[in-house]
């Protein structure tokens, strides 16, 4: 008699499908979150490294290096990183010195949130040509010495958070980029805009930021002691106002009196 030939019928195949369809549903999520999960801590690891920087030149000029003032606007806007002040810390991050015609390409990696990594628009990230020279959007705050700068038309709402040029207070030095913009007869008046990297998943631009929190992770806050913090989105009130209610609000504002208004968290 002659022996039938093994093999899998359609249903067996069906089911085999069926089951690997399951399995791999079950493991992209997984898969999904460790990633998420390891960009997080290449973020933190990167603000100890810049925030040590900070206190090895502090150690050398006995004072973090000063924010630097737009000139289009007369004041510190964090998120706004002139390359000066990484020029600044470039032989403490161990990378040369970046000229005005550097690219994004040309920064040092451990000065980009790995999150901001994943956007390189020229007009999200720069290098955006500005009077008194190019800046960059790194994904981070550097918000050092922000209540003792002269002039200007920022205000620190939380002395607590900001760490004194000094060194001889407490407080935050580099933070994951999160603010909130609005502008008087500008065409994003009456949209919030939000600028943050850390997204849970995509979100679409509307000209200048996101248009809402939803997508947002969290922060990192890098403390001039040296300890990283990260705070949960549901920790914080992320509504535009002067004092948060629960303690968590803004920690900065920038107000070019009816031209436009800007709120940092750190």
């Amino acid at each position: 008699m002659r022996r039938r030939r093994g093999g899998f019928s359609l249903v067996e195949l069906l089911v085999v499908i069926a089951i690997l369809a399951v399995l791999i549903g079950i493991l992209l999520p997984t898969v999904r979150a460790a990633r998420l999960a390891s960009k997080r801590t290449l973020c933190a690891s990167r603000l100890h490294e810049l925030t040590a920087a900070c206190v090895q030149y502090h150690l050398d000029n006995r004072e973090f290096p000063r924010p630097e003032t737009t000139a289009l606007m007369g004041e510190v806007i964090p998120h706004i990183i002139a390359l000066p002040l990484l020029n600044g810390l470039a032989p403490y991050l161990n990378h040369c010195e970046l000229p005005e015609t550097a690219t994004l390409g040309d920064l040092p990696a451990v000065a980009q949130c790995p999150f901001a990594e994943d956007f390189d628009q020229p007009n999200i990230r720069g290098p955006i040509p500005l009077p008194g020279g190019p800046f960059v959007n790194l994904g981070y705050q550097y918000t050092a010495g922000l209540d003792e700068l002269p002039g200007g038309h920022g205000v620190v709402l939380r002395v607590g958070h900001v760490a004194s040029l000094r060194g001889n207070r407490r407080g935050v030095v580099w933070s994951d980029e999160l603010g909130w913009y609005a502008g008087a007869g500008l065409p994003w008046q009456g949209e919030p805009s939000y600028a943050y990297f850390h997204l849970v998943s995509g979100a679409a631009y509307n000209g200048l930021g996101l248009a809402d929190t939803t997508p947002l992770q969290g922060q990192h806050r890098a403390w001039s002691d040296g300890s990283v913090e990260w705070v949960k989105t549901s920790e914080m009130d992320l509504a535009p106002a002067d004092a948060g209610p629960n303690g968590n609000g803004p920690s900065y504002k920038i107000s070019s009196g009816t031209a436009a208004v800007a709120y940092a968290w750190f």
